[in-house]
This record gives C-alpha cells, sequence and structure tokens, in this order.
C-alpha cells in the first residue's frame, strides 16, 4: 500500500521518538515541526535525482519575445520544473536555464525534466524511507536529540538514498549516446554543439 504524507511524516516522528499525528492539520509542536518541513525536503530529494516517478516531458512553445544576446529562442520552463534533464533529446544540446525560461539556438524544444511530485502514492517505498530520515535528521535538533543520534540519522539517511537511487535507476534501460555524442564527448567539443541528434526518438530520455 502507497504511503501517505501523514505516513511518511509518522515515520520521521517514530525514529525521533515521537508520538504519530492523525491529520496534518494536527496543532501539536511535533505536528507542526514535521509538516513543516515535508514540502521542502520532497522538493530537495526530488531535485537530486531523474526518479522514474517525477519524470515528464514535453514539448514547449516558443516565446514571442526573443532573447536580447546570446541565443536565439525562448521557451517558458513549465510551472511545475524542479529541474531540467535535457532538451531534443540530448544532453549536449546547448541551452541555458535563466529566471524561468530555456534559452537556445534551436527551433524546437522537446524537454524531459523533474517535476514537482505531490502525489506521496507515486513515490518508491525506499523513497518514502529516505524522505522520513531526511525529515528525521531536520527536525531532530528540535526534539533536542544527542550528536550521536543525529550522525545516525544522516548516515541511515545516506543509505536510504543510495538504495532508492538504485532502484530506481534499474527501471528501463539506459539512452545511452549516439555516436556523434560520443565523438564530441571525447575531442571535448561537446560544449559547443547544438542539437547533435535532431529528433526525440522513441525510448529516448
Amino acid at each position: 500500500m502507497a504511503a501517505s504524507k501523514i505516513d511518511i511524516c509518522n515515520t520521521a516522528l517514530l525514529y525521533l521518538g515521537q508520538q504519530a499525528i492523525t491529520s496534518v492539520n494536527d496543532t501539536s509542536e511535533r505536528a507542526i515541526v514535521i509538516t513543516k518541513i515535508y514540502d521542502s525536503t520532497r522538493r530537495q530529494l526530488l531535485m537530486g535525482h531523474p526518479w522514474n516517478f517525477s519524470t515528464k516531458r514535453a514539448e514547449l512553445t516558443k516565446v514571442t519575445d526573443p532573447p536580447v544576446f546570446g541565443y536565439t529562442y525562448k521557451y517558458a520552463v513549465p510551472s511545475d520544473c524542479l529541474r531540467i534533464l535535457r532538451i531534443n533529446g540530448s544532453e549536449y544540446d546547448t541551452y541555458v536555464v535563466q529566471d524561468g525560461y530555456i534559452l537556445t539556438n534551436s527551433e524546437e524544444c522537446k524537454v524531459v525534466y523533474v517535476f514537482d511530485q505531490i502525489n506521496s502514492g507515486k513515490f518508491s517505498s525506499q523513497f518514502d524511507e529516505a524522505l522520513a530520515l531526511s525529515m528525521s535528521t531536520k527536525a531532530s535538533y528540535k526534539f533536542n536529540q544527542s550528536t550521536s543520534q543525529i550522525q545516525l540519522f544522516q548516515s541511515m539517511f545516506q543509505e536510504a538514498i543510495s538504495l532508492a537511487r538504485s532502484f530506481d535507476g534499474q527501471e528501463g534501460t539506459s539512452p545511452g549516446l549516439n555516436p556523434n555524442e560520443f565523438l564530441l564527448a571525447r575531442s571535448g567539443l561537446a560544449n559547443n554543439s547544438t542539437d547533435i541528434s535532431g529528433n526525440f526518438e522513441d525510448g529516448e530520455i
């Protein structure tokens, strides 16, 4: 069964030796502390890895006013975006993200990005555990945990997040590099390239 926000918060409280809560509207100190850090911690962990449950594809539309200089086209970053992973099927397509826009010389902008996944039912159980442990570490100072206990939380978190990333990375196959990208990477010219692959191939992130 998928864990809810309350379930994850209660796991964090359990590690802290605190009583469980029954609602996000609970007015107890422990509830206020743990629910306050939930969203910021969730977003922080989502940004750190291209999770399968928090990755999207989108084809963006050009913004009418182009960049002042340096790039030819401008596209608005999706409102739920936490991190752009790649555009146009290539890690080597030259672009920059500035002030909520993607600036590029490409006439099209097909992006893969990490989005702000708020549905905890989509999380993996390993991610749930890592999130709870990260929250426990952050809240431990409020609940007067010892230095050794805080260090234990940190160690447990590192193990949990590594396992979560490993499991997540085993789902599906790696897109790899096409031959042109491989040669550019070896020659050190990758950062000067624009659209290497041209098209967004099926099965390619």
